[in-house]
């Protein structure tokens, strides 16, 4: 074989090999930053990174206050309630409102929303729900829910409770951990929200991590907040509870 061919070959043959050392170099690097067991980003909501680590997922975000369940979360006059009854609606703006932060007449985003009688906890207030359901009550009975002033709970998007749909996320463990001032709290995954928010908790969540005068109105923008929650993993006192379908436009407020 001449030897300008036999030159060209050994050219060649090398190629593979050298691109085949930075293919394994890059390999290495990423398997450097993706360490067996080490957390997986399974989502993003505007700048907020969600991870999955082993059993737990976890990201940093604000706190944005939920009064849902609350007897007092909303009224027909505004100044009376913790919260704006627009926050109760789907679509505050149209002739004909769908209600999902409230118990209706038919069950339904599209009926009349009920007031709670003279042997309920306020009456005269709308009975707020939560997607959390406490057993042995009727539907219209506002202890079916989580009072938001007394249970700390988290708020996630329904497309992460349809996500680990297999493991219940409703009424699995929760802990909030306020980075500012050290205070960790547990809880459970109480409610469900739209898609495209993240980080809000009940009041009682956010009077427990010291969060000032915080409300329903004020809650706090800055990414101080670490949330974790233990998929299929029972809140104390709680049981696991099967989350609606992702669609389901009567439990996801605002």
């Amino acid at each position: 074989m001449p030897q300008s061919l036999r030159a060209l070959c050994l050219v060649l043959l090398a190629a593979p090999l050298l691109l085949g050392g930075e293919g394994r170099s890059r390999a290495a690097k990423t398997h450097a930053r993706r360490k067996p067991g080490g957390p997986v980003v399974i989502m993003r909501i505007g700048r907020v990174k969600i991870y999955r680590q082993q059993s737990r997922i976890y990201f940093k975000s604000g706190l944005q206050i939920d009064v849902d369940g609350a007897p007092t979360a909303y009224h027909p006059n505004d100044e009376e309630a913790l919260d704006t009854v627009k926050n109760a609606m789907k679509n505050p703006r149209a002739n004909r409102p769908r209600w999902v932060g409230v118990v209706t007449d038919t069950g339904r985003p599209s009926g009349t929303p009920l007031l709670q009688g003279p042997d309920d906890p306020a009456p005269g207030y709308y009975i707020s729900k939560t997607a959390y359901e406490v057993p042995g009550f009727a539907d219209t009975d506002p202890r079916h829910y989580l009072d938001a002033t007394r249970i700390n709970y988290v708020v996630v998007p329904m497309k992460l409770a349809a996500r680990f749909k297999t493991l219940n996320l409703l009424g699995s463990r929760a802990r909030i951990t306020n980075l500012e001032t050290g205070a960790v709290c547990e809880g459970l995954v109480g409610d469900l929200g739209p898609n495209h928010k993240i980080g809000e908790a009940s009041l009682a969540f956010a009077r427990a991590l010291q969060c000032g005068a915080c409300s329903a109105r004020f809650g706090i923008d800055r990414r101080i907040f670490l949330y974790e929650v233990f998929p299929g993993e029972p809140a104390k006192g709680f049981g696991l509870e099967e989350a609606p379908p992702e669609d389901a436009s009567s439990v996801a407020t605002p």
